[in-house]
């Protein structure tokens, strides 16, 4: 919202309700995994995930889940194929997205900056969804995103485009399920404390009060 001489940025949320930490029923998938949702798009890091898996530092019995359509299918498809780790699931309804994300060692949002989408920042709507879920998330460091989970420490952040950064912090979070446990801990509080749809309304409702009041003054 802009009110002139004041500019106001309302971020992405996350649907607190169906977006919920894991209640025991397990994902149709073998597990232990990290998740990638979304679109398949060039800037979404597709290729470093892809090739974080075949970096000695990932786990052995890690799978990457990735859900999604797009652009960068036909990689994950090739790549599924060639390593069994790998699994590509296609579309999934929104309602059962969280089931998958819930029952994740991690989510992953790994955009890099092609056709400079990145540099100025960005709050992805997966990051969360997979916070509110429980679940660390795993970001590039770019603006928005990487404040986000720096603030709430509900994260790892690593650069864009390296996936031996990547292959690193899931074997991390795969050896220290305390501190996975920690870090999804924080993401699901600040979410109910600040960044559920709910909360979003409010805080558009006190923009626009602001922007009101400042208005009158005039």
């Amino acid at each position: 919202a802009v009110d002139h001489e004041h500019v106001y940025v309302i971020p992405n949320g996350a649907n607190s309700e169906l977006f919920v930490p894991k209640t025991g029923e397990q994902a149709p998938v073998e597990q232990p995994y990290v998740v990638f949702f979304g679109a398949m798009a060039v800037w979404q890091g597709i290729d470093t995930m892809l090739k974080a898996v075949s970096d000695p530092q990932w786990p052995q019995d890690l799978h990457l889940v990735c859900i999604g359509d797009g652009a960068e299918k036909d990689k994950v498809e090739s790549a599924a194929l060639a390593d069994t780790r790998i699994k590509y699931v296609g579309k999934v309804r929104y309602k059962d997205v969280p089931l998958f994300v819930a029952n994740a060692l991690a989510g992953l949002s790994l955009q890099n900056n092609v056709g400079r989408r990145s540099e100025t920042g960005l709050y992805p709507l997966k990051v969360f969804e997979t916070m509110s879920c429980g679940v660390p998330v795993i970001v590039t460091d770019w603006p928005g995103q990487s404040d986000l989970i720096r603030s709430s420490e509900c994260g790892i952040i690593i650069p864009p485009n390296n996936p031996a950064e990547l292959a690193r912090a899931v074997a991390l979070l795969h050896s220290n399920p305390s501190m996975a446990t920690y870090l999804g801990a924080n993401g699901r509080k600040a979410v109910e404390q600040e960044h559920s749809w709910k909360a979003r309304a409010y805080q558009t409702y006190d923009v626009i009060a602001d922007a009101t009041r400042r208005s009158n003054r005039r």
